[in-house]
């Protein structure tokens, strides 16, 4: 599966760290697609989007991994962590960059690389 599952996410991943804090509990009436992210570099708003730029709602993605990943005999489970895609365009960021992302319904996160 390690073999057969590293070419799925081959195609558009992100090499680089992530960051993850505590989970936060979706509200069931939030409206993933219309949800919009704002992210501000050093103060400057640089980029915006909203859910729906992921395959028209990020839970189609989900879902399609999941099915895909079934090909293969595997599957998602409770607690797996799922990026589904990006809103925006990816933004260069570099040493000293301070990022903060935003939106009107869930909680900023924010991080300066060092």
């Amino acid at each position: 599966m390690a073999e057969r599952a590293g070419g799925l996410r081959g195609r558009q991943r992100v090499g680089g760290a992530g960051v993850v804090g505590a989970a936060v509990p979706l509200r069931p009436c939030l409206d993933l697609c219309a949800e919009e992210l704002t992210l501000n570099v050093n103060g400057e708003k640089a980029a915006m989007g909203e859910g729906r730029a992921v395959l028209g709602n990020p839970l189609n993605a989900v879902a399609w991994l999941a099915r895909r990943l079934g090909d293969y005999g595997a599957g998602l489970r409770a607690g797996d962590l799922v990026l589904p895609g990006w809103v925006h365009a990816s933004l260069p960021l570099g040493a000293g960059s301070e990022i903060r992302a935003s939106s009107p319904h869930l909680p900023p996160v924010s991080l300066r690389i060092a």
